[in-house]
């Protein structure tokens, strides 16, 4: 019986991240739902703005990560319930030689860090599995990753709960990068610091 257990432990450990099928990028108003101030004042020449129901992205497209994600955050996104995917995915809105892909991360020593974070984007099915898509990652070591960035999320979270604030508005920014070092091919870069700044208020603007 153990043995049955441990095999069927290990197949478990072995098949590869779920299968899913992506939509096209939202366009026009609908990205203003995650753009409540307008669009950050921050950009690259080589970038593509990707909106999706859960958050708003400017993907550098020669880095092969996010310059910037907002997204905005209220109780009910807060207690959603879909439970993580973890199916990481190439952002197929891209061209190739523009994207990341999982497999890049692999031998690294470097964790694939959610910017808009999985736990803000469990209260639909699709906005779960948009919140894996490679356009929404950046290199993090795991120290940061599984560390202080969680606990950031986790407060985050805390203060719209604890304060009945309606939403909070969350861009990250990432505007410096540098070059990972020991890998053999350079796929993508990794950022030199990490800024979260959130908006908070009681109402939304008009």
């Amino acid at each position: 019986m153990k043995r049955i257990i441990l095999s069927i432990v290990m197949l478990a450990a072995t098949l590869p991240a779920l299968a899913w099928q992506q939509r096209a990028p939202q366009t026009g108003a609908a990205c203003g739902a995650n753009l409540v101030y307008g669009l950050p004042a921050v950009t690259k020449p080589d970038a593509t703005l990707i909106c999706r129901q859960g958050y708003v992205t400017l993907h550098d497209n020669q880095a092969k990560v996010p310059v910037w994600t907002a997204w905005v955050l209220t109780p009910n996104h807060i207690n959603g319930c879909v439970p993580r995917s973890n199916a990481f995915a190439a952002d197929q809105s891209l061209p190739a030689g523009k994207r990341s892909d999982p497999r890049d991360y692999a031998g690294t020593g470097y964790d694939q860090g959610h910017i808009a974070n999985d736990a803000h984007q469990s209260w639909d099915q699709q906005v779960e599995l948009e919140s894996f898509l490679m356009s929404n990652m950046a290199p993090q070591l795991p120290g940061l990753n599984r560390g202080a960035y969680k606990l950031l999320e986790w407060l985050q979270a805390l203060g719209v709960l604890a304060h009945s604030i309606r939403y909070k508005y969350m861009p990250d920014l990432f505007i410096t990068f540098r070059k990972i070092k020991r890998l053999v091919l350079i796929r993508w870069m990794c950022p030199m610091a990490f800024t979260k700044l959130s908006l908070i208020h009681k109402q939304v603007p008009h």
